[in-house]
Formats: C-alpha cells, structure tokens, sequence
C-alpha cells in the first residue's frame, strides 16, 4: 500500500506559494493536487514553488499535473520551481528529459534566491 501523500500551502498566493508534498503523488492523488495548483494560478501569482523533498514516489499521472501547470504559468509569464533534493525524484525528472523543463532546485533557499534575482 502507497504512503498517503499530503499537500500543504503556505505563502502569499499573490507572489509565490509554496506547495509541499510529503508521502507518494500518484493516480489517486493527482486530481486533488491538480485543484490545488489551478486554484493557486487564479491568484495570478509569478511563480509558484512545489516542494518534493518530501515525496517518496512520484508517477506519471503526478508529473503530467506538474506538466499542466509548468505551462499555464508560462502561459501567463510566470514559472513553476520544483525542488527535489534526493535521488528517487530526482532521478525521475532526469530520465524523463523533464530536467530541462522544469526549474529544479535542491532547497526552498534555492528558490527563493532564483526568485530574487529574477524579480
């Protein structure tokens, strides 16, 4: 049985939220963090954050969500930071070529700082 994945947000929905996943993103998990993100897009925000360090095991279904929102935000000029820092997740974005897609970042620090020098 697959841990329970749990989706935390926090920061100002107007600059950049930071949503956190701990546990596994999968089939059963991805309508949910879909609404949360779309939910996040509305307020318009220049980037949103999705923290990973916490995920144990991320699938396609999982990915194709982070895909989605990569590109609505780049739709509306903004961007979408992933930060993974271990090798399961990290791995899997290498794999996929998504490592070239995607911002990847190894800690909140990271983003934040990426986030300054762009603004």
């Amino acid at each position: 049985m697959a841990e329970e994945c749990t989706i935390e947000v926090d920061g100002d929905y107007s600059s950049a939220p930071v949503v956190s996943l701990t546990g596994a993103v999968d089939i059963a998990v991805a309508p949910v963090l879909r609404r949360t993100l779309i939910d996040l897009t509305q307020h318009a925000p220049q980037a949103v954050i999705v923290d990973c360090s916490g995920v144990t095991f991320l699938d396609s279904s999982g990915l194709g969500v982070l895909i989605g929102v990569m590109k609505r935000l780049k739709h509306h000029d903004g961007q979408l930071i992933v930060v993974a820092d271990h090798a399961p997740v990290l791995r899997l974005f290498e794999m996929t070529g998504l490592d070239r897609a995607f911002t990847v970042v190894a800690s909140r620090a990271e983003a934040a700082r990426l986030l300054a020098t762009a603004g």
